[in-house]
């Protein structure tokens, strides 16, 4: 894989977790760096798996995973994407972190509508 360093020997994993019981139910291996070209695969292995633990509602992930091609990717799949539009700040001055969520925009955009459940507290508590 490539790195800052030229090339290493290394891998890019990936694991799909519920996260109500922290159980990995599949994982994945792959030489290529960028994440966002694993949420399909990902999904394909879920569905596979489906009579064993279910369809997952939810797929939670980090701004790594961006992109419209997974979200419609997820809504294809009639799965809920909670991916993150950009890179979130930690520790928010208090005032922040004890603000009122905002009302839930009037809108049928499922990005608009992704974003904003992520700002809410509970989406931030996922």
């Amino acid at each position: 894989m490539p790195s800052a360093d030229g090339f290493i020997q290394g891998y890019n994993a990936q694991a799909a977790v519920d996260i109500d019981s922290i159980l990995i139910i599949t994982v994945l291996l792959t030489q290529y760096t960028n994440d966002k070209q694993q949420v399909e695969p990902m999904l394909s292995q879920l569905k596979a798996l489906q009579d064993n633990f279910g369809k997952p509602e939810t797929l939670l992930a980090d701004y790594d995973y961006f992109s419209n091609n997974n979200i419609q990717a997820c809504m294809k799949q009639k799965i809920t994407p909670l991916i993150l539009c950009g890179r979130e700040a930690h520790h928010l001055p208090l005032e922040q972190c004890l603000r009122l969520d905002a009302p839930e925009p009037e809108t049928a955009d499922t990005l608009v509508k992704m974003d904003w459940k992520l700002k809410t507290q509970s989406g931030g508590a996922l």
